[in-house]
Protein backbone atom coordinates (compact mmCIF):
# COMPACT_ATOMS: atom_id res chain seq x y z
CA UNK A 1 0.00 0.00 0.00
CA UNK A 2 1.29 3.30 -0.68
CA UNK A 3 0.70 5.98 1.23
CA UNK A 4 0.12 9.21 -0.72
CA UNK A 5 2.74 12.07 -0.08
CA UNK A 6 2.17 14.54 -2.83
CA UNK A 7 1.07 18.23 -2.17
CA UNK A 8 -2.28 19.19 -1.50
CA UNK A 9 -3.52 14.92 -1.82
CA UNK A 10 -3.56 15.16 -5.59
CA UNK A 11 -1.67 12.09 -7.52
CA UNK A 12 -2.05 8.26 -6.79
CA UNK A 13 -5.46 8.82 -5.74
CA UNK A 14 -6.99 10.49 -8.43
CA UNK A 15 -9.17 13.88 -8.46
CA UNK A 16 -12.39 13.95 -9.72
CA UNK A 17 -12.76 15.92 -13.24
CA UNK A 18 -14.63 19.05 -11.70
CA UNK A 19 -11.76 19.16 -9.48
CA UNK A 20 -9.38 19.17 -11.60
CA UNK A 21 -11.24 21.88 -13.86
CA UNK A 22 -11.20 24.10 -10.67
CA UNK A 23 -7.27 23.73 -9.77
CA UNK A 24 -6.78 24.29 -13.81
CA UNK A 25 -8.42 27.44 -13.76
CA UNK A 26 -6.83 28.94 -10.12
CA UNK A 27 -3.27 27.86 -11.57
CA UNK A 28 -3.87 29.55 -15.18
CA UNK A 29 -5.23 32.36 -13.16
CA UNK A 30 -2.18 32.73 -10.83
CA UNK A 31 0.39 32.68 -14.10
CA UNK A 32 -1.33 35.39 -15.69
CA UNK A 33 -0.90 37.59 -12.47
CA UNK A 34 -4.45 37.37 -11.50
CA UNK A 35 -5.67 36.01 -8.35
CA UNK A 36 -9.77 35.15 -8.30
CA UNK A 37 -11.38 37.10 -6.34
CA UNK A 38 -13.26 36.14 -3.10
CA UNK A 39 -16.71 35.99 -3.18
CA UNK A 40 -18.49 39.03 -1.43
CA UNK A 41 -19.32 38.12 2.68
CA UNK A 42 -16.96 35.31 2.52
CA UNK A 43 -14.78 35.21 5.47
CA UNK A 44 -11.32 34.62 5.92
CA UNK A 45 -11.09 33.85 8.80
CA UNK A 46 -8.86 30.17 8.51
CA UNK A 47 -6.61 32.51 5.86
CA UNK A 48 -3.45 33.43 8.25
CA UNK A 49 -0.77 33.44 6.27
CA UNK A 50 0.55 35.00 2.68
CA UNK A 51 0.37 31.72 0.40
CA UNK A 52 3.98 31.46 0.32
CA UNK A 53 4.50 30.05 4.44
CA UNK A 54 1.19 29.13 4.83
CA UNK A 55 1.45 25.13 5.24
CA UNK A 56 -0.75 22.25 3.72
CA UNK A 57 -2.35 19.74 5.58
CA UNK A 58 0.23 17.26 3.66
CA UNK A 59 2.17 19.25 1.62
CA UNK A 60 5.70 18.00 1.14
CA UNK A 61 8.80 18.14 4.19
CA UNK A 62 9.94 21.51 3.07
CA UNK A 63 6.95 23.02 4.39
CA UNK A 64 6.63 20.95 7.67
CA UNK A 65 8.20 21.74 10.67
CA UNK A 66 9.88 18.68 10.78
CA UNK A 67 12.21 20.36 7.45
CA UNK A 68 12.70 23.69 9.63
CA UNK A 69 14.70 21.77 12.27
CA UNK A 70 16.07 18.70 9.78
CA UNK A 71 15.47 15.33 11.82
CA UNK A 72 14.04 11.76 11.32
CA UNK A 73 10.52 11.13 10.96
CA UNK A 74 10.21 9.49 14.13
CA UNK A 75 11.62 12.34 16.22
CA UNK A 76 9.08 14.48 14.37
CA UNK A 77 6.13 12.27 15.70
CA UNK A 78 7.90 12.67 19.33
CA UNK A 79 8.09 16.24 19.05
CA UNK A 80 4.45 16.42 18.94
CA UNK A 81 4.33 13.56 21.51
CA UNK A 82 3.56 10.24 19.22
CA UNK A 83 5.01 7.24 19.43
CA UNK A 84 4.46 4.36 17.02
CA UNK A 85 5.55 1.04 17.01
CA UNK A 86 4.71 -2.24 15.10
CA UNK A 87 1.03 -2.97 16.17
CA UNK A 88 0.63 0.65 14.48
CA UNK A 89 2.79 -0.38 11.93
CA UNK A 90 0.45 -3.38 11.38
CA UNK A 91 -3.00 -0.97 11.55
CA UNK A 92 -1.68 0.97 8.45
CA UNK A 93 -1.17 -1.36 5.99
CA UNK A 94 -3.90 -3.76 7.04
CA UNK A 95 -6.63 -2.34 8.37
CA UNK A 96 -5.67 1.24 6.22
CA UNK A 97 -5.28 3.90 9.09
CA UNK A 98 -3.90 4.90 12.54
CA UNK A 99 -5.39 6.78 15.34
CA UNK A 100 -2.99 9.43 17.56
CA UNK A 101 -4.09 11.73 20.43
CA UNK A 102 -1.65 14.83 20.11
CA UNK A 103 -1.92 17.17 22.81
CA UNK A 104 -1.91 20.31 21.06
CA UNK A 105 -1.78 22.83 23.78
CA UNK A 106 -0.72 22.05 27.45
CA UNK A 107 -2.69 22.50 30.11
CA UNK A 108 -1.25 25.38 32.43
CA UNK A 109 -2.47 27.01 35.77
CA UNK A 110 -4.44 23.71 36.58
CA UNK A 111 -6.80 23.81 33.02
CA UNK A 112 -6.45 20.53 31.37
CA UNK A 113 -4.65 20.49 28.06
CA UNK A 114 -6.64 20.25 24.78
CA UNK A 115 -6.03 17.40 22.83
CA UNK A 116 -6.99 16.11 19.53
CA UNK A 117 -7.31 12.76 18.20
CA UNK A 118 -5.62 12.68 14.39
CA UNK A 119 -6.36 9.30 12.28
CA UNK A 120 -4.44 9.11 8.73
CA UNK A 121 -6.92 9.06 6.03
CA UNK A 122 -7.02 6.11 3.67
CA UNK A 123 -7.67 5.92 -0.17
CA UNK A 124 -11.18 6.21 0.20
CA UNK A 125 -11.90 9.42 1.92
CA UNK A 126 -8.80 10.89 -0.34
CA UNK A 127 -11.01 10.55 -3.05
CA UNK A 128 -13.97 12.06 -0.65
CA UNK A 129 -12.20 15.31 -0.11
CA UNK A 130 -12.00 15.94 -3.79
CA UNK A 131 -15.61 15.03 -3.84
CA UNK A 132 -16.68 17.39 -1.07
CA UNK A 133 -14.31 20.32 -2.20
CA UNK A 134 -15.28 20.11 -5.61
CA UNK A 135 -18.92 20.49 -4.45
CA UNK A 136 -18.13 22.92 -2.27
CA UNK A 137 -16.63 25.79 -4.82
CA UNK A 138 -18.74 24.93 -7.74
CA UNK A 139 -19.54 28.28 -9.08
CA UNK A 140 -17.92 30.06 -6.06
CA UNK A 141 -15.23 32.90 -6.13
CA UNK A 142 -12.15 32.83 -3.75
CA UNK A 143 -8.87 33.54 -3.48
CA UNK A 144 -5.81 31.24 -3.88
CA UNK A 145 -5.78 31.27 0.04
CA UNK A 146 -9.79 30.62 0.12
CA UNK A 147 -9.25 27.29 -1.63
CA UNK A 148 -6.27 25.93 -0.05
CA UNK A 149 -8.35 26.40 3.66
CA UNK A 150 -11.48 24.85 2.12
CA UNK A 151 -9.52 22.08 1.07
CA UNK A 152 -7.65 22.00 4.60
CA UNK A 153 -11.03 22.12 5.92
CA UNK A 154 -12.42 19.50 4.10
CA UNK A 155 -9.15 16.89 4.89
CA UNK A 156 -9.16 17.98 8.77
CA UNK A 157 -13.02 16.77 8.80
CA UNK A 158 -11.80 13.00 8.18
CA UNK A 159 -8.84 13.29 10.13
CA UNK A 160 -10.04 14.77 13.44
CA UNK A 161 -11.87 12.32 14.89
CA UNK A 162 -12.17 13.17 18.93
CA UNK A 163 -11.72 17.00 20.39
CA UNK A 164 -11.06 16.86 24.17
CA UNK A 165 -11.26 12.52 24.19
CA UNK A 166 -14.49 12.95 22.79
CA UNK A 167 -16.06 12.04 19.64
CA UNK A 168 -16.41 15.28 17.05
CA UNK A 169 -19.50 14.34 16.67
CA UNK A 170 -21.80 10.87 16.28
CA UNK A 171 -21.45 8.94 13.41
CA UNK A 172 -23.91 8.97 10.51
CA UNK A 173 -24.69 5.38 9.45
CA UNK A 174 -25.73 3.50 6.11
CA UNK A 175 -26.83 0.11 5.61
CA UNK A 176 -24.28 -2.25 3.63
CA UNK A 177 -23.98 -5.37 2.21
CA UNK A 178 -22.12 -6.66 5.76
CA UNK A 179 -24.23 -4.59 7.74
CA UNK A 180 -24.70 -0.86 8.86
CA UNK A 181 -21.49 0.83 8.41
CA UNK A 182 -20.04 4.53 8.86
CA UNK A 183 -20.90 7.00 6.57
CA UNK A 184 -17.38 8.76 6.12
CA UNK A 185 -18.28 11.51 3.90
CA UNK A 186 -21.77 12.48 5.65
CA UNK A 187 -20.19 11.88 8.97
CA UNK A 188 -16.99 14.47 7.66
CA UNK A 189 -19.60 16.70 6.86
CA UNK A 190 -20.89 16.90 10.44
CA UNK A 191 -17.57 16.93 11.71
CA UNK A 192 -16.67 20.03 9.00
CA UNK A 193 -19.40 22.08 10.78
CA UNK A 194 -18.45 21.26 14.37
CA UNK A 195 -14.53 21.69 13.42
CA UNK A 196 -15.39 25.34 11.93
CA UNK A 197 -17.43 26.73 14.92
CA UNK A 198 -13.47 26.64 16.39
CA UNK A 199 -11.40 29.67 17.38
CA UNK A 200 -9.33 30.40 14.14
CA UNK A 201 -5.45 29.77 15.74
CA UNK A 202 -7.11 26.71 17.14
CA UNK A 203 -7.93 25.63 13.36
CA UNK A 204 -4.17 26.42 12.44
CA UNK A 205 -2.47 24.65 15.43
CA UNK A 206 -4.57 21.61 14.30
CA UNK A 207 -3.72 22.21 10.42
CA UNK A 208 0.19 22.55 11.52
CA UNK A 209 0.25 19.53 13.54
CA UNK A 210 -1.44 16.78 11.43
CA UNK A 211 1.05 18.08 8.42
CA UNK A 212 3.89 16.93 10.61
CA UNK A 213 1.58 13.74 11.59
CA UNK A 214 0.85 13.06 8.31
CA UNK A 215 4.48 13.56 6.41
CA UNK A 216 6.25 11.59 9.06
CA UNK A 217 3.89 8.80 8.64
CA UNK A 218 4.38 8.32 5.26
CA UNK A 219 8.05 8.84 5.22
CA UNK A 220 8.64 6.24 7.54
CA UNK A 221 6.49 4.28 5.37
CA UNK A 222 8.31 4.90 2.21
CA UNK A 223 12.39 5.37 3.38
CA UNK A 224 14.19 2.75 3.51
CA UNK A 225 15.75 3.31 6.16
CA UNK A 226 12.90 3.04 8.30
CA UNK A 227 13.15 1.78 12.05
CA UNK A 228 9.27 0.50 11.43
CA UNK A 229 10.01 -1.59 8.30
CA UNK A 230 13.32 -2.94 9.78
CA UNK A 231 11.53 -4.22 12.54
CA UNK A 232 8.51 -5.68 10.44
Amino acid sequence: MKINTQPNFSGSFGIPPQMKAAEEKFREERAKGQDPVEEAGESAEFDFEPEATKPGILEPAANSIASQNPQTPTEALRRIGVELDDEDFQKLFFRGFIEKEVNIFPGRGGQKSFTITFKTLTGQEYDEVDELLADDIQGVKMTNDGYATRRNMWTLAFAVSQLAGKPVCKPVMKASSSGEVVDTKETAKKRRDVLSRLSGSVISKMMRTFGVFSVAVSDLVESPESDLLKKS
